[in-house]
């Protein structure tokens, strides 16, 4: 009641409403009311200014995406994949914009839950970091993992938390790719002058050693184990992705080759950070 009865904002959200309550034709007829009062608004700013400009164009964007999540509640789990795959693209091609990240992946969200949209969450999480959006970024990093706990007790080997006391358990079944976003937190937190005085950088790179150690062993025991299904030994894989071998690619899936690549691609950012952290410090 507080939004003006014909503007696009009341359309707009009228639209997620009816979406919501699988209402498809109510949301379609909503989407149309919306796009028609944008098309003036944008007419009169294109010529003004760009970036007032482009975030109306942002808002038409979103209308078109609405109309997909109606296409997507409906079709199949295939057709579902290939849409997600578009929308990580068109994603990316976006300025990087904390404000038009954030207001994507939250209409997306109606959808697909944070852990379903890791990658693009994380991306977004680092964005905020680097933005100085620290507060954002901590948010989505936590709706990742869905707690709201602190995020350094999620963080496996921190030297305060009582659930490592055996030095190698995570406190959770976080992702390793969350795990190492946090630690990219920590370490911004630990530059500033609160996080000096108390040592975070010092206590995040002991935790980035840990976690590199414990990530390496992993894709190392993964390869040895897919060696021996296929009868080989020298523990070499050959993958759509670089890692030459003799093992034949059929006997692997896609799903298993993409998830070495990954590993492997965090293990080299790892031992990078290590470097960079190290010089940081001393």
């Amino acid at each position: 009641s507080s939004l003006k009865r014909h503007s696009p904002d009341r359309s707009f959200f009228g639209a997620i409403l009816a979406l919501h309550r699988n209402q498809f034709r109510e949301a379609v007829a909503c989407i149309e009311q919306a796009r028609e009062g944008l098309d003036t608004e944008l007419s009169a700013l294109v010529s003004e200014s760009y970036n007032r400009a482009y975030q109306v164009v942002v808002r038409v964007q979103m209308l078109a995406e609405l109309e997909e999540l109606i296409v997507y509640k409906q079709c199949d789990e295939k057709k579902q994949a290939t849409m997600r795959k578009t929308w990580e693209t068109r994603l990316q091609g976006c300025q990087r914009n904390v404000e038009v990240w954030h207001r994507m992946l939250r209409l997306r969200a109606l959808v697909i839950s944070p852990a379903e949209n890791m990658r693009m969450w994380i991306k977004f999480a680092n964005l905020c970091r680097k933005s100085g959006r620290m507060g954002l970024a901590e948010k989505s990093l936590k709706q990742l993992i869905g707690s709201d706990a602190p995020l350094e007790t999620m963080i496996p080997y921190w030297p305060d938390n009582k659930s490592d006391r055996s030095g190698s358990t995570p406190p959770r079944n976080i992702p390793a790719q969350v795990t190492y976003a946090m630690l990219k937190y920590e370490w911004e937190l630990g530059q500033q002058p609160a996080g000096r005085r108390q040592g975070i950088s010092e206590r995040t790179l002991y935790c980035l050693q840990r976690f590199t150690n414990d990530t390496a062993h992993r894709l190392d025991v993964a390869k040895a184990h897919l060696a021996a299904q296929a009868g080989s030994t020298d523990g070499n894989l050959p993958t759509d992705y670089g890692i030459q071998g003799q093992i034949d690619p059929s006997l692997m899936s896609p799903q298993t080759q993409r998830a070495l690549y990954d590993q492997t691609v965090l293990l080299a950012k790892c031992y990078l950070r290590q470097g960079e952290w190290l010089i940081a410090l001393n």
